[in-house]
């Protein structure tokens, strides 16, 4: 948010010694890391997108109190005396002795918002610096920050310094002195209006402007900007301010990203305002990308010679992706005689032309008995057998040939095979099925954010789908989902996967197949693991047993912290669509005495 001064000072002074002895009811497990430091390196989140504690932007959900909030009476009186909606709130701390580096906070989360400092504890010796001012800020004053400028906070004392942070859109009313009880930012799914993209793509070009340019690549440049700025608002007139339009916003970022931001100078007033754009759709600050890397270090070629072994009843995990299938999967692998091919079967699975879905113009990810011809069905054998690895991650084919074994139990897992039940039991007819399920506010609110995130792109440029990319597996019907919200599209795509496969599944016999849950896996891995084990027929040692004891590790493809109430983020969107679930929820609950003890 522009604000005109760098730091104001709000006529607002509260109790210090109530606000210290809120601390009191904190201990230093409560404390997480802050993700921006200029003001404290540790915080605890008090009003968070959905109630959590996160560090989640606004655009992620409703502002929703924590329940640390809940142990602070006074702190929401305080909030609630600044007369003004809260967005977020934390407290932070930071250390003695520690002056942070400078911060610019130029992001779209910060283009409509600004913070409100209150000390809670502090020294005369700490300042704040913004904009080239400096300031000491009391213990119960509240302070304005311009965060669009270069600030930090100096502690030189040797005790930490703590602080209240409120983060607003409405500053004009901290100065007019009416309070009450705590308000909360109103939620909507809020982007840049077409005239503030039109302003802030002036900006940029008055900025290239300035920059040395041919005239041909001047008037490139402002070509690609006008591009651009007609398919927002041609984007924005059909969508506006709704979650609906948030794919068609997502590709006009992305192009703005691939053609605009790498001609601008990194630190100057263009990227300044191309970053509002591009940040626009962040739910949460940047984390550093944690790629998943299968066990298979070196792809084997069709040159190697193989002689296929048999897969002596394979398991297959199937479920909605998100439903944390590949915790079970890490976990199934450490059974002795178990062999997977490290990861996911995408590739091998496509790289057969008959099973691509494009043999079949993009219907689905569907697969039948139909599609399970002898020579598909042995180059599908072919394909796994040439990538499989051992529980110690040594491959098959590392092996001398008269060392491999002949037979051998095999573990797969991708989430397509949700709808290839049929077909796998055609290619191995005693083949083995876990139904993996998850409630699905939680799975459906995870699928949004595999969505968000661009990490599980499945088909780019696929016929018929308006949009650059398409991320998970396809379910039937896909078509009709153009224009609808990512959580309309993870909902469909969690009820098709469930759906179908309660429906194959019940056309096998009850002894090829068990439901489990991840509710049941998070909490009792062990009985969830022998379940599958006297199913299976698997052979337990202490690799498992050590597996399954002590706090399950994340699962590899975790996207950010596991909280129980993530979903509530979309709790809104949810209401409206549970009804549509309840069938499909009921069909795949589980029940916990069919565990074993």
């Amino acid at each position: 948010m522009k604000l005109t001064r760098a730091l104001e000072r709000v006529p607002r002074r509260f109790d210090p010694a109530r606000l210290a002895a809120e601390l009191d009811r904190f201990s230093e497990r409560d404390w997480m890391p802050c993700p921006s430091g200029a003001l404290g390196s540790s915080a605890i989140s008090l009003v968070t997108a959905g109630g959590s504690a996160n560090h989640e932007f606004a655009l992620a959900g409703p502002a929703r109190p924590t329940a640390a909030l809940g142990r602070c009476p006074h702190l929401e009186e305080v909030m609630g005396a600044l007369g003004v909606p809260v967005a977020r709130s934390r407290l932070v701390r930071l250390s003695g002795a520690t002056e942070p580096p400078e911060a610019e906070e130029w992001n779209y989360h910060w283009f409509r918002r600004a913070p409100v400092c209150i000390p809670l504890v502090t020294s005369a010796g700490v300042t704040v610096s913004c904009g080239g001012e400096t300031a000491h800020m009391a213990a119960g004053e509240a302070w304005v920050i311009d965060n669009a400028r270069p600030h930090r906070l100096h502690n030189p004392s040797a005790e930490s310094c703590v602080h209240l942070i409120v983060e607003t859109r409405e500053t004009a009313g901290l100065f007019r002195g009416q309070g009450g009880s705590l308000l909360l930012e109103p939620y909507r799914f809020e982007v840049l209006s077409d005239e503030e993209f039109a302003a802030l793509t002036e900006e940029i070009l008055a900025d290239a402007g300035r920059r040395p340019m041919t005239d041909a690549e001047r008037l490139a440049f402002a070509d690609a900007i006008e591009q651009i700025r007609r398919r927002w608002g041609a984007a924005f007139r059909r969508f506006g301010h709704t979650s609906a339009g948030e794919l068609a916003y997502q590709d006009i970022i992305l192009d703005f990203r691939e053609r605009v931001m790498p001609k601008l100078a990194p630190k100057g007033a263009g990227m300044k305002a191309a970053a509002v754009v591009d940040t626009m759709l962040w739910m949460s600050p940047p984390v550093p990308r944690r790629l998943h890397r299968p066990v298979t270090t070196r792809r084997s070629t069709d040159a190697e010679p193989l002689g296929c072994p048999e897969f002596e009843r394979p398991l297959f995990v199937v479920s909605a992706p998100r439903s944390g299938s590949t915790l079970l999967f890490d976990l199934l692998s450490r059974f002795p005689d178990v062999w997977t091919i490290g990861g996911e079967s995408h590739e091998i699975i496509r790289s057969i032309p008959e099973l691509h879905p494009a043999a079949r113009g993009y219907s689905s990810d569907r697969l039948t008995e139909t599609d399970a011809s002898p020579a598909v069905a042995s180059a599908l054998r072919e394909g796994f057998a040439r990538q499989l690895v051992d529980r110690r991650g040594e491959r098959y084919l590392d092996r001398p040939a008269h060392e491999r074994p002949c037979r051998l139990r095999f573990l797969e897992k991708t989430p397509a095979n949700a709808l290839r039940i049929p077909f796998f039991r055609a290619v191995f007819p005693d083949a083995l099925f876990v139904h993996l399920v998850r409630d699905p506010r939680e799975n459906i609110s995870s699928l949004v954010e595999g969505w968000r995130s661009r990490r599980f792109l499945s088909y780019r440029g696929m016929p018929g789908w308006p949009y650059r990319d398409w991320s998970f597996f396809l379910p039937p019907g896909w078509s009709s989902l153009e224009g609808r919200s990512l959580v309309e599209i993870a909902a469909y795509q969690w009820k098709t996967a469930n759906a179908v496969i309660e429906e194959d599944l019940a056309a096998l016999p009850a002894s090829s197949w068990r439901r489990v849950s991840y509710d049941e896996l998070i909490q009792r891995p062990a009985e969830v693991l022998l379940s599958i084990g006297k199913l299976a027929g698997l052979r337990w040692d202490e690799e498992v047993e050590k597996a399954t004891s002590g706090v399950l590790p994340l699962s590899r493809v975790t996207l950010s912290a596991p909280s129980p109430d993530k979903w509530r983020r979309h709790e809104q969107e949810l209401a409206a669509l549970l009804p549509s679930l309840e069938p499909t929820t009921a069909k795949a609950a589980t029940h916990a005495e069919d565990l074993p003890r």
